[in-house]
């Protein structure tokens, strides 16, 4: 035991360990997971997190132990399109001839999570991009729809990783 909280080596972490751990609100957490700069998983309903992979990003991140919220504000501060964040939109092939397209901002750390979920993540292709053009995407790819983010490796899929087209240029209207 490292020590007097027996808990202190349990593996996994609720949220509000999470959150105590890292010295932030809910609010703020909530923000580096879906911006992809906290390590979680949902275990059913609820967020779960590995004591050793917030404690390694802690260290990354030096003394200070909301370090990553000064980094998250700043990668998505100022690289916005018309009020939308500006990321990554991703094709990645999680299983043969399955591809889970996506939108993040912090690209090496969503890899990695896809990774540890699905097995394998392998890159197929990446773009800059915006919420909004994955959803434009996902409209586009519809008739190869299996679930959530999981899309058949056919058709308009195929296609856009093989850069035939951008998530830019689909022709489907979204509204905000």
């Amino acid at each position: 035991m490292s020590g007097d909280d027996p808990l202190d080596d349990f593996p996994l972490l609720i949220f509000k360990e999470a959150k105590a751990l890292l010295c932030c609100s809910d609010s703020v957490l909530l923000d580096g997971i879906r911006a992809g700069f906290v390590p979680a998983f949902k275990l059913g309903h609820t967020w779960r997190f590995y004591r050793s992979r917030l404690t390694a990003l802690m260290d990354e991140w030096g003394d200070d132990p909301s370090g990553w919220v000064t980094a998250m504000k700043q990668q998505q501060g100022v690289r916005e399109v018309q009020g939308w964040p500006m990321g990554t939109i991703y094709a990645v092939e999680t299983a043969p001839g399955r591809v889970k397209l996506g939108y993040t901002t912090n690209l090496p750390m969503r890899l990695h999570s896809i990774e540890g979920h699905a097995g394998q993540a392998v890159l197929l292709r990446s773009e800059p991009g915006t919420s909004r053009d994955e959803k434009r995407l996902h409209d586009e790819c519809a008739a190869q729809h299996i679930r959530r983010e999981h899309f058949r490796n056919e058709g308009r899929v195929a296609e856009y990783v093989a850069g035939m087209f951008s998530a830019h240029d689909s022709p489907h209207k979204v509204s905000p």
